[in-house]
């Protein structure tokens, strides 16, 4: 009897190596191919229409100036501090509605030009300038926002100052005042003082000047009240130097570090733009 041949089926090679060597490799194909577009992008840096269109939300932010002033003047706010003219709850309302809308549309119009491709992906200098532009804006905010603090807390309170401080004009007049007329007048400068003396907003560079404010008046109201009128100088001096801090419609004092910022971002992203 002959032997049985050992015929032994040989083992099939597994696949297993094979795909995963081919998806490790498609993988990293398809990486390369996304990291070489980002590259690509970034290297070659923003279109001339990319420039354009942040050069035109600039403008945006420009004209937002503009709109602010052309408001502030219809609500016929020009001349309350001096006494040229008068002022209603109704148009302090008015004002401080005016005044968180345009902060609020400045903010938006910052931030939407900072989102943009020429913006984030830019020249080095476009970023800085861009940089210097947002620092300003933040600044010019936060001032911005002191100013409505202050119709907040002090309202009709400082433009009755006004009246007060055109009543004292003529210190001769004071002695022939009735008691009813000194009366009530000592207690207009009482009432503002301590309006005045309460204030506190998020700068204490605002707050020491109208608490100062607030300091020469109580000590008018004492003088006007004995009948001494020689204090009324040394009352005064204490008032000094904040008219220009205590004027909520005035200039804020950053604007034109933020409107410089705003120009010479808009003239960079102009040049960039090939217009």
């Amino acid at each position: 009897m002959e032997p049985t041949a050992d015929v032994s089926v040989p083992k099939q090679k597994s696949k297993f190596g094979l795909i995963l060597g081919l998806s490790i490799g498609g993988g990293l194909l398809l990486i390369g191919a996304v990291l070489l577009t980002l590259f690509l992008t970034v290297w070659s840096g923003p279109s001339q229409q990319e420039y354009r269109d942040a050069q035109a939300q600039a403008e945006k932010v420009t004209q937002s100036f503009e709109t602010w002033d052309a408001v502030f003047s219809s609500l016929g706010l020009e001349g309350v501090l001096d006494g040229s003219t008068t002022i209603t709850q109704t148009q302090l309302d008015a004002a401080k509605v005016e005044m968180q809308k345009f902060q609020n549309e400045l903010k938006t119009s910052v931030d939407d030009l900072g989102s943009m491709s020429a913006i984030k992906n830019g020249d080095k200098k476009t970023k800085d300038l861009f940089e210097t532009l947002k620092n300003a804006h933040n600044v010019y905010d936060r001032s911005f926002t002191v100013r409505i603090q202050v119709l907040d807390q002090v309202g009709l309170a400082l433009f009755e100052m006004v009246g007060l401080v055109l009543t004292m004009g003529d210190l001769s007049d004071i002695p022939d005042m009735s008691v009813s007329e000194l009366t009530a007048f000592t207690s207009s400068l009482t009432k503002v003082s301590q309006v005045f003396s309460a204030l506190e907003t998020d700068d204490s560079t605002i707050n020491d000047a109208f608490h100062q404010l607030g300091t020469g008046l109580s000590c008018l109201s004492a003088a006007f009240t004995s009948g001494d009128l020689s204090k009324v100088t040394e009352c005064l001096s204490q008032m000094e130097s904040t008219s220009n801090l205590t004027d909520p419609f005035g200039a804020v004092p950053s604007q034109n570090d933020l409107t410089n910022a705003i120009n010479n971002l808009n003239k960079h992203l102009t040049d960039k733009a090939g217009k």
